[in-house]
Formats: structure tokens, C-alpha cells, sequence
């Protein structure tokens, strides 16, 4: 949980909560997607890691990010996906290195989520909402690490106020979700 002055941390399902130490209450905390006891935080462009479970963090890098969606790789420890406006970075937590762009295309991206790869490729796919190729605001699709992108929805498929949250089925290479703000959840299946 995550308070304005702290942040604290229970291992017995909130019968008992510790503050965690060194990092800014206020972060953005995310739970590596491979490894249970790593956690990671985020606070003003400066990124932290927990390798006791969120008891203890450490700093790692900072960057000039700092308002992003964030995702962990479900499959690859370490490894974290940002939407941050202009495009997509990735950042390698077990390196420590700043997050880099990937692609060239994406101009806009609000929301990540990642989902099965495709059939052949050992990446996971990425979906964004947001800008890539000068195609204009929609859904977009990624299966080679964020290089191309390929728009899934068409202009009759907009669906008016969706919330800013996108993230794929970790079983069903194609298939994502997006939340809507007060028409539940919309799921898609790419068509090829």
C-alpha cells in the first residue's frame, strides 16, 4: 500500500503491515513478473528494486520519465515495459540501465500491457493505446519487441472514453483487454 508519507508492505495478508525502507511512499510500485521477491518503484524518474519482498529498496537508475504506464514481463525477470506519451521504453532492472525507446514509429502511447507471443517468435506481444506509423489514436500491436507496429482496430471500433489500461491474454496469442470508463471491459482478437 502506498501513502502519501510511506509505504508499507504485509507478507500474512494484512494482519500486519512494515514501512518499507528507501523509497518515497508516493511511488509507483510494480511486482517483477518472474521473480516473487523482487518488487520495483518508481518516484520522479528514479527507479528502485526490492529483492526481499518489498521490505527494503534500493535505488538503481534514474531517467527523465517520469509519468508512464508500467509493466513487468511475466516471462523475463528484470524487465519492465513504460508507455510515456511520446513512445515505448524498455528498462532492464537486472542491468540497471536507463530505459530506452524502442521503434521509431510510436508518437503517442498512454497504455502497455503484454500478452502470449505469436506463434514462432519467443518475445511476448505488446499492445499499446495510443499513436504509431501516423495512423492515428487506436490500438496497436507489436510481436518483434516494440520494432513495428501494426493499428488492430479500425475507426469503427473507438468505443468513445476508454481509460487508460490495455494489457494482453497471457494464454491467447492476439487477445487483449481494455478498460472502459463505465462499459466494462472490451476484449479483441487480432484477425489475420
Amino acid at each position: 500500500a502506498a501513502g502519501a508519507g510511506a509505504a508499507y508492505v504485509t507478507t500474512d495478508f494484512g494482519e500486519s503491515w512494515t514501512e518499507c525502507d528507501g523509497v518515497p511512499g508516493i511511488a509507483k510500485f510494480i511486482a517483477d513478473g518472474v521473480n516473487p521477491n523482487k518488487f520495483y518503484a518508481v518516484y520522479d524518474g528514479s527507479f528502485y528494486v526490492s529483492e526481499d519482498g518489498g521490505k527494503t529498496f534500493k535505488f538503481v537508475v534514474s531517467s527523465l520519465l517520469t509519468n508512464f504506464d508500467m509493466v513487468a514481463n511475466s516471462e523475463v525477470e528484470g524487465e519492465l515495459w513504460l508507455a510515456a506519451g511520446g513512445g515505448v521504453f524498455k528498462v532492464d532492472m537486472t542491468a540497471g540501465t536507463a530505459p530506452t525507446i524502442v521503434g521509431s514509429s510510436v508518437t503517442e502511447a498512454t497504455a502497455i500491457g503484454l500478452g502470449k507471443a505469436a506463434e514462432g517468435s519467443s518475445q511476448m506481444a505488446i499492445y499499446i493505446l495510443g499513436d504509431a506509423n501516423g495512423e492515428g489514436w487506436g490500438v496497436y500491436q507489436s510481436i518483434d519487441g516494440g520494432e513495428t507496429w501494426k493499428k488492430i482496430n479500425d475507426d469503427t471500433e473507438r468505443w468513445g472514453n476508454v481509460n487508460k489500461k490495455i494489457c494482453g491474454d497471457p494464454k491467447v496469442y492476439g487477445r487483449c483487454y481494455i478498460s472502459t470508463n463505465g462499459r466494462g471491459i472490451i476484449m479483441g482478437n487480432v484477425n489475420e
